[in-house]
C-alpha cells in the first residue's frame, strides 16, 4: 500500500490488487491478464472535506456520552433544594414536540 498527498490537500492511497480480499464465498471474475500484476493497483482518493469529517466523526465518538459537568450542577440542585421546573415551559415542549 502506498500514501500520497499532494499540494491540493488530496491524499492519494495505492492498494495492491492482491491485498484485497474478495468476500468470502464470491467468485472473482476472471479477466484476461493484459499487464502484469506488479503494474496494476487500485487508488482511492479522500478529500479534505471527508477527512475533516473522518475527524469530526473520531472527536464525537470520543466524547463522553454523559455531560458530567451538568449532571453534577443538577445533583447539587435537587439537593441544595435550588432546582426548578417551569412547568410551563416543559408543557410547551411537549406540545410542539406532538407528545400532547
Amino acid at each position: 500500500m502506498q500514501i500520497q498527498q499532494n499540494s491540493s490537500n488530496v491524499t492519494s492511497v495505492e492498494v495492491a490488487p492482491h491485498a484485497v480480499n474478495a468476500p468470502s464465498g464470491a467468485k472473482a471474475a476472471r479477466r484476461p491478464q493484459t499487464e502484469a500484476p506488479e503494474a496494476r493497483a487500485d487508488q482511492v482518493e479522500i478529500s479534505t472535506r471527508a477527512r475533516a469529517l473522518q475527524q469530526a466523526d473520531q472527536a464525537a465518538r470520543e466524547a463522553p456520552e454523559v455531560r458530567e459537568d451538568r449532571v453534577r450542577e443538577l445533583r447539587e440542585a435537587i439537593q441544595n433544594g435550588t432546582y426548578r421546573v417551569d412547568a410551563k415551559a416543559v408543557a410547551e415542549r411537549l406540545l410542539d414536540a406532538g407528545h400532547l
